[in-house]
């Protein structure tokens, strides 16, 4: 069994992400995921208008709030105040998943202390969640051989994490068939979907100014995106999120 399969029945995973402003506005979307079929979502402490709203004690406050009101439901954390390797020991055990936008993999070199770092912090918290671990991601140094920085991710991390090089990017068409055919039957987690999301939310938004509609069109829009992933969906773990 693999780490996704412990944690859910099925291949496909679809994860939206919610950047958490206060409680209300988090508990609000993770409703509205929850009720249209989401098996999952990530809470992250993201910057509005260059500055960043809650601390990371304020969105675990959050984290337990949500999983109070949805206590069987899939409810993970980025904590964008705080460096991967140092994240684990203020996680408490109902953090079902942890994202870090560089899990500190360095291909050119066979050593690896930082990403070694981040394993020894996860090891001593004995905290049990998955962990996502940005490889070749946004906003983090050029990688040049994708396919060998993911087979040195699969030692460190549970579900190897990428992107396109910028927010509102594509992948390059050959980096995620690339990345995957390098990872055997390890867990890829592409982000592909949040382009069409965010997208498709700002157009119904301000066409109608409700917000559930607006979520529920990107949703919508989103899942289309699936259609284009054939080989993606071929393998035997996939992750996406929003």
């Amino acid at each position: 069994m693999n780490c996704l399969q412990a944690f859910f029945s099925h291949r496909h995973i679809v994860l939206p992400v919610i950047h958490v402003v206060n409680g209300q506005q988090a508990l609000q979307n993770a409703w509205v995921a929850y009720e249209t079929g989401a098996d999952g979502v990530f809470l992250i402490n993201h910057e509005v208008d260059g500055k960043r709203p809650l601390t990371y004690n304020h969105l675990l406050d959050i984290h337990n709030e949500v999983t109070q009101a949805l206590p069987d439901w899939w409810l993970g954390l980025n904590c964008l105040d705080l460096e991967p390797h140092e994240t684990f020991q203020h996680l408490p055990p109902q953090v079902a998943g942890l994202w870090v936008d560089n899990a500190m993999i360095d291909e050119r070199q066979a050593a690896q202390p930082e990403a070694e770092r981040i394993k020894a912090g996860q090891t001593e918290s004995q905290w049990s969640g998955l962990y996502f671990g940005g490889v070749a991601f946004k906003y983090q140094r050029d990688v040049m051989d994708v396919s060998a920085a993911a087979q040195t991710a699969v030692a460190y991390t549970d579900i190897i994490t990428t992107s396109g090089f910028a927010t509102g990017q594509a992948a390059a068409l050959t980096k995620i068939p690339t990345m995957r055919a390098a990872l055997g039957d390890h867990p890829l987690d592409p982000t592909g979907c949040g382009d069409a999301f965010q997208a498709a939310f700002v157009v119904s938004c301000w066409q109608t100014g409700d917000i559930e509609v607006a979520l529920q069109q990107g949703a919508e829009q989103a899942a289309i995106i699936f259609q284009y992933w054939p080989k993606c969906l071929a393998a035997n773990n996939f992750v996406q999120r929003l």
